[in-house]
């Protein structure tokens, strides 16, 4: 327990301890060199029952060290923690040793925390992530542990050379505990087994009141990204670890600009990270940012920028409902978005759609119908859609075609930030990529940007338009998903042959283009950002002589 002028409380807690269901504990009370008479309270406490025992430091040497002397002064095989303000209910230490000696493969354990003020008042309730899957989540964004209520084995922190860094002022106790968790696994119990006091002098409240002064907060998350990231070996140059540090300390935006900024900095941020389990993460902190921005130091804003602040508030909401789907999607499928397949069980013919492959032309074809356009081929198929293959189609033939992808993303960007936007108001209502990924490649920057950030999507959230079409065609276990896998290079020749087999129409046209050769998008640097994202569709449907040709062209070009 470190102490530092906390006569106010300190009886409190001692007292809590003294009231334990769980009677064979020693206390170690660090005095950190207070002014007041907490030191005097201390000796009295010890005085009376020799299981507390106290240390007391002629200067104040910070909370960190006062924990750090308190660990080696120890001599429990367990040790846990508890603020000098704070107070810990009856059953917490039984019913935390309980957990340690049943759960060997834990190295500590915490609880749900019951927030009080100063007269000891309930407050409300904290709630912590209980599962380690949970806890490792949050701590990319937060500490998951209330420190008072902690308890862990010695021989792990012994082990590990786990202590509290003393160079910090602040939330020292979020980075001790990543430590142990890059060993270890931990765990929060349902039960609230301590009181928080949320009180003017508490250290919590002073750290909270300056998590605005960012260079601070800095100082702390990049020794936490050192070891998280160093962990999961990331390449710290490759991130703008600054702009990511500002926005998950809350920096309040000014402007509009800035927060979008702050929303792409945690986009990109969870992006780096890749897991699915901490999607929810993501976009809570995303909200909390926007939430920030709203107070903008408390200042009144002009109408102007209540609007344009309205206006993002409510794209916000869009964005989370569009990324909740995407995570479901995943969560059921396996895959965003998953396999879509088109079914004919008269015919017993089953397409596997393939995006940008002439697509709605072979649908259309199939169900020998003539269309305005191909937004009616795609609003008529949708009967004919589904998820998945039923055990009564197993035997139905099943078709598709790959393109190049070289000439497939260039047609990816041309129609949807180009033609789609000449259809606005009168077929479409917005485009395509407004929505999604908290509108991540909403806006056009150009062929070369627009692939510089495909680049950077995780293969499980990109969008179907520009997925490589080997994740597709293929199951996880590399088990082909269709019997015939043809090329839109020769697309009438080989779906003629089906088209015979089956009575379809022949193919119409639509999406006709009048651009330039998609070549003449590429750069050296876009080429091979390209090949690195499609390799897989390069090898698997034989497109390593259309990559050749691509570097060839652009060397004569340049």
């Amino acid at each position: 327990m470190p102490c530092y002028n906390a006569e106010k409380y300190i009886s409190d807690a001692v007292e809590s301890i003294l009231n334990q269901t769980y009677t064979n504990w020693e206390l170690l009370i660090i005095d950190d060199g207070s002014t007041d008479h907490s030191l005097e309270i201390v000796q009295r406490f010890a005085e009376k029952d020799r299981r507390i025992r106290y240390f007391s430091n002629p200067q104040n040497k910070g909370v960190a060290a006062a924990r750090n002397l308190g660990i080696e002064k120890s001599r429990g095989v367990y040790l846990a923690f508890l603020d000098a303000d704070d107070i810990s209910k009856p059953e917490r230490l039984k019913k935390e040793v309980s957990f340690l000696n049943h759960n060997a493969g834990y190295a500590a354990v915490g609880s749900q925390v019951e927030l009080i003020n100063e007269k000891n008042r309930i407050t409300g309730v904290k709630h912590y992530p209980e599962t380690w899957p949970e806890i490792k989540s949050k701590f990319y964004f937060g500490n998951p542990f209330a420190n008072s209520s902690m308890m862990f084995r010695r021989d792990a922190v012994e082990q590990y050379a786990v202590r509290f860094d003393e160079d910090l002022d602040f939330g020292e106790d979020f980075l001790f505990w990543i430590k142990l968790g890059l060993h270890d696994k931990m765990r929060n119990l349902p039960d609230i087994l301590i009181q928080y006091r949320s009180a003017g002098n508490s250290l919590s409240h002073k750290w909270s009141e300056t998590r605005d002064e960012v260079a601070g907060c800095c100082s702390l998350h990049k020794k936490i990204f050192t070891y998280l990231w160093e962990a999961k070996k990331i390449d710290l140059k490759k991130c703008n670890i600054n702009a990511i540090i500002n926005t998950l300390v809350w920096k309040r935006a000014k402007s509009v600009r800035e927060l979008g900024e702050n929303i792409a900095n945690i986009l990109k941020y969870g992006m780096i990270l890749g897991c699915k389990e901490r999607d929810k993460y993501i976009y809570r902190e995303m909200y909390h940012c926007m939430m920030e921005t709203f107070r903008i130091n408390k200042k009144p804003i002009e109408n102007s920028m209540l609007e344009k602040l309205e206006y993002a508030k409510k794209r916000i909401r869009i964005y989370q409902n569009q990324f909740i789907k995407m995570r479901d999607c995943i969560q059921r499928y396996g895959d965003y978005p998953y396999p879509k397949y088109m079914v004919l069980k008269d015919k017993k013919v089953i397409y596997l759609e393939m995006p940008k492959v002439a697509n709605c032309s072979i649908k259309a074809s199939m169900l020998n119908t003539k269309f305005e356009d191909d937004y009616s081929v795609q609003k008529e198929s949708l009967k004919y859609t589904t998820h998945k293959v039923g055990r009564g189609c197993r035997d139905f033939y099943k078709f598709t075609f790959v393109r190049n992808p070289f000439e497939r993303l260039v047609s990816c960007y041309e129609s949807k930030y180009h033609k789609d936007k000449k259809m606005i108001g009168s077929i479409m209502k917005n485009l395509e990529y407004d929505n999604y990924l908290f509108g991540f490649i909403r806006r056009d920057y150009g062929f070369t940007n627009f692939v510089l950030r495909i680049a950077l999507i995780p293969d499980a959230y990109k969008d179907h338009h520009f997925k490589p079409q080997s994740q597709i065609v293929y199951e996880k276990d590399g088990r082909s998903r269709v019997d015939f896998v043809g090329k839109y290079e020769s697309l009438n020749e080989e779906y003629e042959k089906i088209s015979e087999k089956y009575d379809f129409d022949e193919l119409p046209i639509y999406n006709k283009t009048e651009r330039k050769d998609y070549k003449e998008y590429y750069n050296a640097l876009t080429a091979r950002i390209a090949y690195f994202i499609y390799r897989k569709d390069i090898k698997n449907f034989g497109y390593e002589k259309e990559y050749r040709q691509l570097i060839k062209y652009i060397q004569r070009k340049k």
